[in-house]
């Protein structure tokens, strides 16, 4: 492990800048951004970008060398992806349904009223466990967490290591992909034998493979490997960040404490809305095109790469007031149903749209609701720093202050 831990340092650095520069680029007026970011094509217009998600077929994913963690709906499109999404697509429906709602909210509330020590590092920790604990409880499993959870710091350094080497010509590094490779494989296998562990869970990889149209029990393993990453990270992420911004607005947290106590929606609804417009998990995501394409004067051939920022898409000036400044009782967000706002698209939109949109949604409700009524948040941190690793992270540090609630008001309603 020692070569990768000298591999990732540059990897992160790299990674991080690319979220910089899609930053920077909000600051400049449309007409004086690069067309370019290296050789992607950027778009940040909503239109352009409404475009190219309602049309997989001609934007296909392509996910580089992230691909070399296995054949997965991630990195197929077409057919393939079809039939292998429709696995598990029937139980994300059925667990995306209201009647879960009250399980997500004792399996989050027990992870946060066990937790043993009351700093950033065990509220992240939490948050995680009970994340992963709705991830297989959604596939109709119970699994012991505690024995995939130490997987994900190593799967996060992977995916960091595999997209620089995606964008900075990985032919060049031979060695270094090498390395990655004996790596990657190491961490399969780790997982590959935690997985076999689980009767529950080899049963369902089985029924998996031989239900609907057959694909190999690798393949089906690989696709529950990015499944699991990805749901667990992106909601996790999302929640740390409102965890970040709750510590630095004492009085928005004390009204929107009182408002989950009285059970009343809106505020919270608008303050989680608007840190997944600042700080969407997902900054940006990459398409290929299988046909040449024209966006205004710029026409882009069969191969060519467009990238989407979403940092760019949250912050477009025509659709937010102030787009740069966090505002918790955002207008945009009190007149129109966040999904009715073209320039929204945490979870992105069309027939690619996140599969588990609706589990996040409400994790993400239940985990920051229970947040605010089980802790009193502060920091003593001026800014905080960020890690992508597929997710877009905050790091927290000891500066974060998480005090206990220990006697919260009974819930009144309104």
């Amino acid at each position: 492990m020692n070569d990768v831990h000298s591999l990732q340092r540059d990897a992160s650095q790299f990674l991080d800048r690319v979220v910089v520069e899609l930053l920077n680029r909000t600051t400049v007026a449309p007409s004086e951004r690069p067309a370019r970011l290296g050789a992607l094509f950027v778009l940040e217009d909503a239109i352009d970008i409404e475009r190219v998600l309602n049309a997989p077929q001609v934007f296909e994913k392509d996910f580089g060398l992230v691909a070399a963690v296995g054949p997965s709906r991630f990195n197929m499109n077409g057919a393939d992806w079809v039939n292998l999404r429709a696995k598990t697509q029937r139980h994300y429906a059925k667990a995306g349904k209201p009647s879960y709602l009250s399980v997500y909210r004792d399996i989050y509330d027990a992870e946060l009223s066990a937790l043993e020590t009351a700093d950033h590092a065990g509220l992240e920790t939490a948050i995680s466990r009970a994340a992963l604990r709705c991830f297989f409880y959604a596939l109709g499993i119970q699994v012991n967490v505690a024995d995939f959870l130490p997987h994900f710091r190593d799967l996060r350094t992977m995916a960091e290591l595999l997209q620089f080497r995606s964008w900075i010509a990985a032919s060049e590094a031979s060695s270094e992909l090498t390395t990655l490779s004996r790596e990657l494989t190491r961490i399969r296998v780790a997982l590959w034998d935690t997985c076999q562990d689980s009767p529950e869970l080899v049963a369902l990889f089985n029924r998996f493979a031989t239900q609907g149209d057959p694909f190999p029990v690798e393949t089906i393993f690989s696709d529950f490997l990015t499944n699991m990453f990805a749901g667990i990270e992106t909601t996790t992420s999302s929640l740390l960040w409102m965890i970040d911004c709750l510590s630095r607005s004492p009085d928005v947290q004390t009204a929107l404490r009182a408002d989950a106590h009285a059970q009343i929606d809106a505020r919270i609804d608008g303050f989680r809305d608007e840190t997944m417009r600042l700080f969407s998990p997902i900054p940006f995501v990459v398409r290929k095109l299988s046909h040449p394409a024209r966006f205004g004067e710029t026409s882009l051939q069969a191969g060519e790469m467009v990238l989407i920022s979403l940092v760019g898409l949250h912050r477009d000036p025509r659709y937010w007031s102030t787009p740069h400044e966090f505002r918790a009782g955002r207008p945009e967000f009190q007149r129109t149903a966040p999904s009715d706002n073209v320039a929204f698209r945490p979870f992105l939109t069309g027939p690619r749209v996140c599969g588990g949109r609706r589990i996040a949604e409400m994790e993400i409700n239940v985990g920051l609701r229970l947040i605010l009524t089980h802790f009193e948040l502060n920091t003593r941190a001026q800014q905080t720093g960020f890690r992508y690793s597929l997710a877009f992270r905050p790091v927290l540090t000891e500066a974060l202050e998480v005090t206990p609630i220990t006697a919260p008001p009974a819930p009144t309603h309104a």
